[in-house]
C-alpha cells in the first residue's frame, strides 16, 4: 500500500495511528488487523505482526550486526539473507560486521542507518512493515534496488508493506 502526499497532509499520523504510537480518543472509525480493531490489541501482541520503520532509526553504540540482531539470536542464512535485501552486504563488506556505529549513527551516511532499521525489523518477520519514508535518504540507484528487493522479499514471505513517500 502506498500512502503518498505533500508534506503535512496526515501521512505520518495515519501510519502512526496504523502503529499504534498515536491516541484515538476523538478520533472516529477504526482501524482493524485481521478483522480486530487494534484497539483491542495489547501493544506486545499488535507489535509481534505488525513493525514500523521510521524515518530516523535510532542506533546504538556497537558494530553493525549489534544494531539489527539488538541481542537476539537468528540463523546466519536469514540474517545474510535480510543484509541483501536491505543493499547492506556491500557496506559490512567495506566496513566489517564488526565496524562500530558510534553517537548514535553519525559516522555512518543517514541511508545506511535507514537501512539498518529495516533490517531489524525485516529479521523478526512481522506480517505488516510499515515504512515512513524509508528511501528518503538514498540515492537513486540503492533506492530502485531496495525497492525491487524489498517488493520480492514480501511476496516471497506473505508481508503486508505500507509506505509513505
Amino acid at each position: 500500500v502506498l500512502v503518498k502526499g505533500d508534506s503535512g497532509k496526515g501521512k505520518t499520523t495515519l501510519i502512526n495511528l496504523i502503529a499504534k504510537l498515536n491516541s484515538f480518543d476523538g478520533l472516529n472509525g477504526t482501524i482493524k488487523y485481521n478483522n480486530k480493531d487494534i484497539i483491542r490489541y495489547n501493544k506486545d501482541e499488535y507489535y509481534r505482526h505488525v513493525l514500523l520503520v521510521e524515518q530516523e532509526t535510532f542506533l546504538v553504540d556497537g558494530s553493525i550486526l549489534d544494531n539489527i540482531l539488538l541481542g537476539d539470536v537468528f540463523p546466519i542464512p536469514s540474517v545474510e539473507k535480510i543484509l541483501h535485501v536491505c543493499v547492506l552486504t556491500d557496506l559490512i563488506s567495506q566496513k566489517s560486521s564488526d565496524f562500530e556505529i558510534i553517537e548514535h549513527g553519525t559516522n555512518i551516511s543517514g541511508g545506511e542507518r535507514q537501512r539498518i532499521g529495516l533490517a531489524r525489523i525485516l529479521l523478526r518477520n512481522p506480517d505488516v512493515v510499515i515504512l515512513d519514508e524509508i528511501t528518503s535518504a538514498l540515492d537513486y540507484d540503492t533506492k530502485q534496488v531496495l525497492v525491487k528487493r524489498l517488493v520480492e522479499y514480501a511476496q516471497d514471505n506473505n508481508i503486508t508493506i505500507i509506505i509513505t513517500i
